[in-house]
């Protein structure tokens, strides 16, 4: 019983833990559009930083968008 109970806990958690990351996958270090886009990736900077044993990583991405201007609400 609770096994059962714990599966029905993990289960309600997982539902309401989903992203909104479904318009681009990662393969390697590169962002991937599931779309046809003309968004361009720039420039990614990738930082590293011991902090003690542990590593701090920071990753900026620069994204160029030609396309049309829109207003957003």
């Amino acid at each position: 019983m609770r096994k059962f109970n714990l599966l029905c806990l993990l289960l309600a958690t997982y539902s309401g833990a989903l992203a909104n990351d479904g318009s681009f996958y990662a393969a390697g270090n590169t962002l991937i559009p599931l779309k046809e886009t003309i968004i361009q990736m720039k420039k990614e900077i990738l930082s590293l930083d011991r902090k003690g044993d542990w590593m701090q990583v920071d990753i900026y991405f620069e994204f160029f968008n030609p396309g049309l201007k829109r207003n957003s609400p």
